[in-house]
């Protein structure tokens, strides 16, 4: 067995088994301090916000409202809404489903 191929001795290009654990060592450090800084940032987390069929069942208050349809809040957004129920300004309604941009809403 010859010395380039003891343990300590060079793999590839001169670089040494010990250079090679140490590489793959930090690189595993780079890797779980970057996951980590990912999750901290905004774009790392779900959002808080309920999109679609996960707006069903939410509550909402009438912001304003004419015949069958209006605007209400919902998550601190406001929404067009519509709704077969009389509804007024301040009134609590339930989010039934949500049809592209306008939810469907009912007396809460």
């Amino acid at each position: 067995m010859s010395d380039a191929s003891a343990l300590g001795g060079p793999l590839a290009a001169g670089i040494t088994l010990e250079t090679a654990l140490a590489l793959f060592a930090l690189g595993g450090a780079l890797f779980v301090a970057a996951k980590i800084a990912w999750r901290a940032s905004p774009l790392g987390r779900p959002s808080a916000r309920r999109v679609g069929a996960q707006m069903a069942g939410a509550r909402a208050e009438v912001l304003e409202w004419a015949g069958g349809a209006g605007y209400v809040r919902v998550g601190g957004e406001r929404w067009r809404a519509a709704s077969q129920d009389a509804l007024a300004e301040g009134d609590s309604v339930a989010v039934v489903r949500v049809e592209g941009l306008k939810l469907e809403v009912k007396k809460a």
